[in-house]
């Protein structure tokens, strides 16, 4: 079993996790939407995100 700090760290990761999928989604929202957003510059700096992942 494990100890509660275990269980916090566990919880606190997952959070991240799906924080982090929500932060990515929203990039690719963003792109799709918004113009100035499918220029290099933004979409080399969109790419990094998964990668570093």
């Amino acid at each position: 079993m494990l100890s509660p700090f275990g269980t916090f760290v566990t919880v606190m990761l997952s959070m991240f996790e799906e924080f982090k999928g929500l932060i990515i989604l929203k990039l690719m929202w963003y792109q799709n939407i918004l113009p100035f957003n499918s220029t290099g510059g933004c979409q080399a700096r969109w790419m990094e995100v998964p990668m570093t992942s």
